[in-house]
């Protein structure tokens, strides 16, 4: 991010001097992708499409022919698939991309095997049993795998598997049921914190920053959604959500500003605005009427107008151009 920046602020500055060739030639050097980083992109994209197309397949290959087929033919596909894959990622030479994604298919195969097995035998586990083991057998692999959908992957699975323990076992305790009910949005937190760090010290490539905002993104819109629910419907347990949502806004506000990160000033301030948006609807229902309505519609407006405003406003001058 911080090279990219630096490269189109060097063409920016002499734009003017080379003229509109010298700038399409600095451009196509700098900025454009050329033939090996396109090469590049689809060496990746097509293995990824292709073993996911052949996960798919086999889920819904089983979901079709449930009734015909015999329970150890059910069980032995499974396995057999899941051995041959990582049979694959051990004793091959193909690239650590092409290995990933196979340990990545692996891991989804695990919880299919589980699903099988849990619906022949019928063991009445309860589902977070279920996810819980999932996870539990698929977190060697996330370690020694480095692969950043494979950790997406996990932390997905770690986060339901919280949330059916909630639904499924009674929580008395308030300071625990609030724990569980923040615990995806901590979970995130703690992992974009890991990530950016990583991220810093050169230690994942710049190409994983979809991750950092993809959970990044998943944490904020879990702490809107418990803090929106705690205003309109004043949760007690939902209280600590409201505190956590503004901590993580403010942190994430100034790193964002710090290291220009667009993504992030743009996602909080939005969260921020359904969240006031929600406060005034609490503090005029019960005398909502059309005028109301129109005065949430155009305080959305406004405020989204404002953040896209903000945004191109910092995106130019981060790029050394003249905000217009």
């Amino acid at each position: 991010m911080d090279e990219t920046r630096r490269e189109r602020k060097e063409i920016y500055s002499v734009g003017s001097e080379v003229g509109w060739r010298g700038m399409e030639q600095l451009l196509r050097e700098h900025v454009y992708a050329d033939s090996a980083q396109w090469k590049q992109f689809f060496r990746i994209l097509l293995p990824v499409l292709g073993v996911s197309l052949m996960v798919s397949g086999i889920v819904f290959f089983f979901a079709y022919n449930w009734a015909e087929l015999h329970k150890f033919i059910k069980l032995g596909l499974i396995e057999g698939m899941l051995i041959l894959t990582i049979a694959l990622v051990l004793f091959t030479r193909w690239s650590v991309s092409m290995k990933q994604v196979l340990l990545t298919a692996a891991s989804v195969l695990v919880g299919a095997l589980f699903a099988v097995y849990g619906q022949i035998y019928q063991t009445g586990a309860n589902a977070y049993d279920f996810f819980f083991g999932w996870t539990l057998f698929v977190t060697l692999w996330a370690v020694a795998g480095r692969c950043a959908p494979l950790w997406l992957l996990w932390i997905a699975l770690t986060n339901i598997t919280i949330y059916l323990y909630k639904e499924q076992v009674a929580v008395s305790d308030q300071g625990l049921r609030a724990l569980i009910e923040n615990a995806p949005i901590l979970t995130c937190l703690l992992s974009v914190v890991i990530a950016e760090s990583l991220l810093i010290k050169k230690k994942i490539e710049q190409r994983n920053v979809w991750f950092i905002n993809t959970v990044a993104l998943a944490g904020l819109a879990s702490g809107t959604l418990n803090a929106m629910i705690y205003i309109l419907s004043n949760t007690h347990s939902s209280k600590a959500s409201l505190l956590l949502l503004i901590a993580v806004c403010i942190s994430g506000l100034l790193w964002g500003f710090r290291r220009q990160q667009l993504f992030y000033i743009a996602t909080i301030l939005f969260c921020l605005l359904l969240v006031l948006n929600a406060a005034l609807f609490r503090m005029f229902e019960k005398q909502l009427d059309i005028s109301i309505i129109l005065l949430m519609g155009g305080m959305m407006v406004a405020g989204t107008t404002a953040i896209v405003s903000l945004i191109v406003k910092l995106k130019k001058q981060g790029y050394g151009t003249t905000a217009q």
